[in-house]
């Protein structure tokens, strides 16, 4: 997590909860119940909080204005709020990326890596 003197309004620290793994074209995200708290039934949109400490409504699990810089020099690109959908740091295991990953989880064990994700 980048929530430090650093942090800038494009790391976002706290959401509204958001759809599984924010895959847009899977049934978890077409019957996620998290689709309907700000009114629309097939769109996530939420309230981000960035690490500068700004508070905007966003319109999707790719929020207009955010982008991840890869830590291995590759361009700039989208960042799904919801995935650790990047592997510039390990292909393998897009987990260890510096993008932003939001989930709510019942294990984060720091010794092993494991991490749980609970979604609805």
């Amino acid at each position: 997590m980048k929530w430090n003197s650093g942090s800038s309004s494009s790391d976002i620290i706290l959401s509204n909860r958001g759809p599984e793994n924010g895959v847009q074209d899977s049934p978890a995200y077409t019957n996620s119940n998290t689709l309907k708290f700000h009114g629309s039934e097939s769109v996530w949109i939420g309230t981000v909080v960035s690490g500068d400490g700004s508070v905007r409504t966003v319109q999707s699990v790719f929020p207009e204005g955010i982008a991840y810089q890869p830590l291995n020099g590759l361009p700039l690109g989208p960042d799904n709020l919801f995935n650790p959908d990047w592997g510039d740091v390990d292909p393998t295991d897009a987990t260890k990326s510096g993008d932003n990953w939001l989930i709510i989880c019942n294990l984060a064990d720091e010794t092993t890596g494991n991490i749980n994700a609970v979604w609805d």
